[in-house]
């Protein structure tokens, strides 16, 4: 079976020869991808896919076509075939700590590679802060003493574009929770919890407006402090999703 040069729903050239660069996603088409420098471990077949999606650059590649580049050979549903892989895919995504949601999944459909996560992501590595009393001194310099740790710091920078990554509630979700003053986890990557954290600004930017003025894009940024892991105004995180 002759596999597809060109997807056939969003007409994008599977085949260049140019490598995908997205934020900290670097896909080789000589058979290397790696994710802020980390080489994503992939079987050949794996890295075909992968690189399909890559190649689409946002654009859904339908499940049928990514069965054909794996080389389905009309045993069982190409879907579910399609499905096993991406899977697959995520699973060693998630063992380098890259978000396996750039792999963006339509029911039904087919997958994309989510652009607007890899644009915008940007991983707030907390600013560790000591804090010290000091002393003037006459002719010698302050006296210092430490008092204990500071503030952490962390800035989120991110964006929302509804149809292909996310939706404008979020933001709206994001407020409520600033307005609530309640401390909430920060979870990285891979599944670590940084502490708990509150949300001391937030900006919110919408661009690229349409002609009844509906913006399709929101560009937001957090400020967050972390707490003491024992102040009693922690959020269960299940509330984060409201009463069932």
């Amino acid at each position: 079976m002759t596999r597809p040069t060109f997807c056939h729903a969003c007409g994008a050239n599977l085949e260049a020869e140019q490598p995908v660069e997205f934020g900290p996603l670097r896909v080789d088409p000589r058979g290397e991808a790696h994710w802020d420098g980390r080489k994503i471990k992939l079987t050949c077949a794996q890295f075909l896919l992968f690189s399909t999606i890559a190649q689409a650059r946002g654009k859904l590649v339908s499940k049928d076509v990514l069965a054909e580049r794996a080389g389905y050979d009309g045993q069982g549903d190409a879907h579910d075939v399609a499905q096993v892989f991406i899977c697959r895919i995520r699973g060693a995504l998630r063992s380098i700590g890259a978000p396996p949601t750039i792999i963006r999944t339509v029911r039904g459909r087919g997958c994309s590679l989510d652009v607007g996560l890899l644009l915008e992501l940007a991983e707030g590595v907390p600013l560790k802060c000591s804090c010290f009393g000091r002393t003037p001194r006459f002719g010698a310099r302050d006296a210092s003493q430490y008092l204990g740790p500071g503030d952490d710091k962390v800035t989120l920078t991110g964006a929302v574009i509804p149809g292909l990554s996310g939706r404008f509630w979020a933001i709206e979700k994001l407020a409520q929770i600033a307005d609530d003053g309640e401390a909430w986890p920060l979870v990285d990557g891979t599944g670590s919890v940084l502490g708990h954290f509150t949300i001391d600004q937030l900006d919110h930017k919408a661009s690229n407006f349409l002609v009844d003025g509906i913006a399709r894009k929101g560009d937001f940024s957090l400020q967050l402090t972390r707490v003491a892991d024992d102040v009693k105004q922690q959020a269960p995180i299940g509330s984060l999703l409201g009463p069932a």
